[in-house]
């Protein structure tokens, strides 16, 4: 279990990055108020980037170490990102691809489900 934690706390690092790099070239491009201005969709979106940006962090540091605060700020940002990608199926655009949209979901089910079984529960209590 520890090794798959492990894995789950490099995907949480590699959301902060992808997710510092893409605020970056969207905020380059002068999207931010377009983002706002979209309405509902956006302001998750905005939303979803600070809990990536603040959750994440700690969650690679703590899950590192199978911290159960650690393993509660992943589910977290796992859950969020879950959520974000359910709502988004029901709000989306004409044009967006379902398929897309309920793969990208899965990404963030699958971490979550993996820090919600008892196992991940029980390295993390553990404080090793």
């Amino acid at each position: 279990m520890k090794v798959t934690l492990r894995i789950v706390a490099v995907l949480a690092a590699f959301s902060v990055v992808f997710t510092v790099w893409f605020v970056a070239r969207f905020a380059a491009a002068g999207g931010i108020r377009s983002l706002v201005a979209s309405g509902l969709l956006g302001i998750l979106t905005l939303v979803g980037w600070i809990v990536t940006l603040t959750a994440s962090p700690f969650a690679v540091v703590q899950l590192g170490r199978y911290r159960e605060g650690g393993r509660r700020a992943a589910m977290i940002l796992f859950g969020y990102g879950l959520a974000y990608y359910v709502i988004g199926l029901f709000i989306r655009q004409p044009r967006a691809q379902v398929g897309r949209i309920v793969a990208a979901g899965a990404i963030y089910a699958i971490p979550l489900v993996v820090l919600a079984i008892p196992a991940a529960r029980k390295a993390c209590a553990m404080d090793t």
